[in-house]
């Protein structure tokens, strides 16, 4: 590991807060992988993790911004079902709902709540990761060197998403 964070290059990087780059490729490509450790092996592709250098304040606006990410999708698939369910009853009471029985409008609100939160998710990650004025964007985990040559090789960037 480096002696300076990868993404600020201005702070010593700190074991804790390590960032792991995860990278995976079809099954066949296991050799390749060395000398990383290979995380998770299924029938038809392995994982592996590159380990990025950073410090504690780059994991600080890390964290920040996943949080702000998960909790828009979360948030709205709870509040709009009860914005909907409070509407029809205050403005229409007695009407018939959207779908067929009340659960059928409780799962399309959930999942038009979510999609929507999703969208205030990443604003709401970008305005919590963002770092003060005049200084500079940190370089990205997809610039690290090591896993740039994986990359080469064939591997995928894994997103957050995929298990």
């Amino acid at each position: 590991m480096s002696s300076f964070c990868w993404f600020c290059d201005k702070h010593l990087a700190d074991p804790r807060a390590l960032y792991r780059a995860s990278l995976w490729a079809g099954a066949d490509r296991v050799p390749e992988a060395r000398p990383h450790v290979v995380q998770a092996a299924h029938r038809k592709y392995v994982r592996i993790e590159i380990p990025v250098a950073s410090c504690l304040v780059c994991a600080h606006y890390r964290r920040r911004g996943n949080f702000g990410m998960w909790m828009g999708p979360v948030f709205g698939a709870v509040a709009l079902p009860l914005l909907y369910k409070l509407a029809l009853e205050r403005f229409a009471p007695g009407s018939l709902p959207v779908a067929a029985t009340p659960y059928d409008t409780f799962m399309i609100a959930s999942g038009i709540g979510a999609g929507i939160g999703f969208l205030g998710g990443v604003v709401l990650a970008l305005i919590l990761s963002r770092r003060p004025a005049g200084e500079p964007r940190p370089r990205l985990a997809q610039d690290h060197p090591e896993v740039r040559r994986m990359i080469a090789l064939g591997w995928q960037w894994e997103s957050p998403f995929s298990d």
